[in-house]
């Protein structure tokens, strides 16, 4: 699908998945995965493991439509609820999560989101700078974390 979904709104995309067009999903995963698969690899190295909980996120989404219809930005709902269905794998299969103090931040206001899932005003206070620049710093990162990592994603069937 490529560049193509980039023109395709959140809207679009959510009418498309309740009239149950199947492109609504597709579009969804084109367009979110590698930001999504980024975020995970944030939280575990393992890419084995990253793979699994990317599916599993697909999978808890497609079966619980109402986590895609929240307010807010979309991006960041979606990134909250990779956060929480990854810190639920990582916990109940005991794994390590490897120790972010330890790593140099590429995407220091990603991580501080996946940390505490914060709204965009309590993230810009955080951080000490006003909502719009939080925003355009938070657009760059989640740009970088998708171009990092979108030729990693393999489509998978959800």
């Amino acid at each position: 699908m490529g560049k193509i979904n980039n023109l395709i709104s959140k809207e679009e995309i959510l009418s498309m998945i309740e009239s149950n067009n199947s492109l609504g999903w597709e579009y969804l995963y084109d367009k979110y995965s590698p930001m999504m698969y980024g975020a995970i690899l944030r939280l575990t190295s393992n890419k084995k493991l990253a793979d699994k909980i990317l599916i599993e996120s697909f999978t808890q989404l497609r079966e619980n439509l109402f986590l895609l219809k929240s307010s807010g930005p979309f991006y960041l709902q979606l990134l909250h609820h990779t956060f929480i269905t990854t810190k639920n794998i990582l916990k109940n299969e005991s794994k390590i999560q490897k120790n972010d103090s330890a790593v140099l931040s590429m995407f220091p206001i990603i991580d501080s989101l996946l940390q505490q899932p914060l709204s965009v005003k309590e993230a810009a206070e955080m951080n000490c700078i006003c909502t719009d620049d939080l925003k355009l710093k938070l657009h760059e990162e989640v740009k970088q974390l998708r171009n990092t990592h979108v030729n990693v994603i393999t489509l998978h069937a959800v």
